[in-house]
């Protein structure tokens, strides 16, 4: 039952190392699972590796792959939603559609609260779309708060150790420097960061990253 919810603080914190040993643990007690899958696709998402995430969630979805749980269900589909967000409107429509299908049937709110922005980015695309989970809906978005929050900022260790950086104000080159990596390195991540701070300049990442915790 908690699997995912171990693992997702793991990630919030940016503790890819005992995410990584978390997953082969819980495949090493439960075996080839849901539960052990969703793990590991949280962990490639985490990595930014969006196909080797799909190929570890697939077989939850389509129900190859045994769950012990019914709220691993609904974590699995909260990561199909995550995916498709910002790619593909409709599959992360139909993806929360079914997490919202399976959270009202067990009166699961907890993990919809935990991937905060994308969930509550396609709930208030989609608000009123539901149909009978429209009550439902209403609840979780009600527990969803909008904007950025940590549970979905998730930085790779090289964008973090950047991240640390960027309030000195040092120029990409001095600090490609310092790092021994080339300045487009530094652009790359930076983009990187920007992105998934949801803002388009240093000043700005640096106050969101502030308010996050972070630096």
């Amino acid at each position: 039952m908690i699997a995912a919810d171990v693992q997702h603080t793991f990630l919030a914190a940016g503790n890819i190392v005992d995410a990584t040993n978390y997953a082969a643990f819980v495949h090493h007690k439960l075996g080839d699972t849901a539960e052990s899958a969703v793990l590991s696709a949280m962990v490639e998402r985490f990595h930014g590796r969006f196909v080797g995430a799909h190929v570890a969630l697939d077989p939850v979805l389509d129900g190859s792959l045994p769950a012990l749980h019914p709220i691993t269900a609904v974590w699995a589909w909260l990561e199909a939603t995550t995916l498709a967000a910002e790619r593909d409107t409709d599959t992360a429509f139909t993806a929360l559609r079914n997490a919202l299908t399976v959270g009202e049937s067990q009166k699961l709110l907890r993990p919809f609260t935990y991937s905060q922005r994308y969930v509550r980015t396609v709930l208030d695309r989609n608000f009123g779309r539901f149909g009978t989970l429209d009550g439902f809906a209403a609840v979780v978005r009600a527990a969803v708060k909008p904007g950025i929050d940590t549970s979905v900022v998730r930085l790779s260790p090289r964008e973090m150790d950047l991240l640390r950086e960027l309030p000195s104000f040092r120029t990409a080159e001095s600090i490609a420097a310092d790092k021994f990596i080339s300045v487009n390195t530094v652009k790359t991540h930076l983009r990187g960061i920007y992105r998934k701070l949801g803002v388009t300049n240093r000043r700005d990442a640096i106050a969101a990253a502030q308010k996050l915790g972070m630096i």
